[in-house]
């Protein structure tokens, strides 16, 4: 009876010690799993900030728009050439941002601007004949590119588009064709 209360109490102490081993290396394992992770994040908060400086650095709007048609990025250039802040177009609906109008001032359909055009066909669109109405109504002459996001099901899971003010350009444009028109009659 004597030999078998050792055995148990040897056993007991065997267990107890692997526990507290195991809790040991369990604990430095979560330490070193955390410093990774703290890592990992602070790399990623990096990553962002120096993403968030060149977009923003870029005169061009830049947009980032989800599968679910929610503004996620708008950087300076955008909120210059639409009129909206950053923090009330991100989270919108693009539709409630983005009014595309022809050089008549008509609305265009929704099927048939740039960014609906990339969804459709999956493909880049460039647009350089679209208008933009401001927030403040004022009609802006861009020039519009959009990339689908593709994953590697083929499925969209996004959109980016590039715009640019090109009022100048277009102005431009009409002068010499009306200098031409006018010197053409005489």
């Amino acid at each position: 009876m004597q030999m078998s209360t050792y055995v148990i109490g040897g056993v007991v102490i065997i267990l107890i010690c692997a526990a507290i081993f195991w809790k040991v290396g369990k604990t430095k394992a979560t330490k070193e799993i955390g410093q990774d992770t703290r890592r990992l994040v602070s790399s990623l908060k990096d990553e962002k900030a120096i993403s968030d400086i060149i977009l923003n650095a870029i005169d061009d709007g830049v947009v980032l728009i989800d599968n679910q048609q929610i503004i996620r990025h708008f950087n300076q250039g955008a909120v210059d050439i639409v009129g909206w802040a950053n923090n009330e177009a991100i989270g919108l609906d693009w539709r409630s941002v983005f009014r595309f109008v022809d050089d008549k001032g008509q609305n265009i359909d929704d099927k048939e601007v740039p960014f609906a055009q990339a969804s459709r066909n999956k493909q880049p669109y460039r647009d350089s004949t679209v208008n933009l109405v401001s927030k403040s109504n004022k009609t802006v002459a861009t020039s519009f590119s959009v990339s689908p996001l593709m994953d590697a099901n083929q499925s969209i899971t996004g959109l980016v588009g590039v715009f640019r003010d090109i009022s100048k350009e277009r102005a431009e444009e009409s002068q010499r064709a009306e200098f031409i028109s006018t010197a053409s009659h005489e």
